[in-house]
């Protein structure tokens, strides 16, 4: 076992599990059943690449090949189907059934031996740490079409994020993050069938999407997407230092248990490094937020100077607007007389424009308040 073997084992067994776990937070949920069949049709893939670094002939390294072939002729498929999910949107069924039967037709030249020639001439041991498959023609139109029905989903996500607001706006930011991880893991194992060697991250980063994924489907409050882009940035970036050197010291030398023993020690320093020029990182990026922190702490202590409710509301109000650059804002205080109805009333509200249509009143059993309370 080498290791890009073991950068494999390390990606297709957690990238199952992540599928897995999203899927058990709520099975019943239709967006939470595609995820785990897209995580499923990954797995395929990576699982067939370790099982072609550990193989000794290459009649066993056909069979992996097989499963990691099945991985990439599913995936156009199971990525429209999340696509759809994630963004609650209908793709044409006439789309979805073309692009059901290139996937099916992909399927066949994969497994049926006399047809597989035009696909996959065979698979040859052209690296040292392990075999890969010889294109054929179907090859690159099988590449083709999985990167235009990537671009496609591309353009679709862009145009859902332009009409998208809140939460749901800052999801799709991590979905755009999440898939361009992935395509360039792609890409990169699509160099080595054409015989150019690159650094054995790219499953790493199919579990940085993974993981990514997950935490925008589970997480409701999500962090701002420049900090996610920041530690994916750095994370990769430390993380193809640590497998890179010792695979390039590997493949020039041939010495792969000391390549190894390199990955081990360069393993162990690596989370020290990448939380080190995280905080540095983040440091710089929140400092105009940790500036808002402190001023409305200092709003909190000069609050405690007021006793008169009318005037301490308008404190709050013009304070929190101008400290976070908001455009309205209003304060909402709950009834305490108890000959009164119980519920939230409109005690100061301030905008540029100033909003007129605010409700002066919001019952408890509205969806907002039952959110805000629970």
């Amino acid at each position: 076992m080498n290791i890009y073997s073991i950068s494999l084992l390390l990606a297709w067994i957690p990238n199952l599990l992540i599928g897995i776990f999203v899927f058990s937070r709520n099975p019943r949920n239709s967006l939470n059943q595609s995820f785990f069949f897209l995580s499923i049709v990954l797995t395929f893939w990576l699982l067939g690449c370790y099982g072609e670094t550990i193989s000794t002939s290459a009649t066993a390294a056909l069979n992996w090949d097989k499963l990691l072939y099945t991985g990439v002729c599913l995936y156009p498929l199971f990525y429209l189907n999340f696509l759809s999910e994630i963004l609650q949107l209908k793709i044409n069924k006439k789309l979805f059934k073309f692009v059901a039967l290139i996937c099916f037709v992909f399927l066949l030249f994969n497994y049926i031996t006399f047809l597989r020639q035009f696909f996959i001439t065979s698979v040859e041991k052209r690296f040292p740490f392990r075999f890969i498959a010889v294109p054929g023609f179907l090859w690159f139109v099988l590449v083709t079409f999985v990167g235009v029905v990537t671009y496609y989903g591309a353009y679709v996500k862009y145009q859902f994020y332009r009409k998208s607001q809140g939460p749901k706006r800052n999801q799709i930011k991590y979905l755009f993050l999440a898939y361009i991880i992935l395509t360039i893991g792609g890409n990169m194992y699509c160099l080595l069938p054409l015989n150019i060697n690159v650094p054995p991250i790219d499953s790493a980063l199919v579990v940085i999407f993974s993981i990514i994924m997950a935490v925008a489907l589970l997480k409701y409050r999500l962090m701002d997407i420049r900090i996610a882009v920041t530690r994916a940035g750095i994370f990769v970036i430390v993380y193809t230092l640590v497998l890179g050197i010792p695979f390039w010291f590997g493949v020039k030398t041939g010495l792969w248990i000391y390549s190894t023993a390199i990955m081990a020690v360069l393993a162990t320093t690596g989370p020290f490094i990448y939380l080190f020029l995280q905080r540095r990182a983040e440091s710089r990026l929140l400092v105009k937020r940790r500036k808002r922190q402190d001023k409305l702490r200092d709003l909190s202590s000069y609050m405690m100077r007021f006793t008169r409710l009318r005037l301490l509301t308008n404190l709050i109000v013009h304070n929190t607007l101008k400290i976070l650059e908001l455009k309205h804002a209003a304060l909402y205080l709950l009834e305490t007389d108890v000959d009164k109805t119980k519920q939230f009333n409109l005690i100061c509200s301030y905008g540029v424009p100033q909003k007129q249509d605010l409700p002066l009143d919001i019952s408890l059993d509205s969806a907002l308040a039952i959110e805000l309370t629970n």
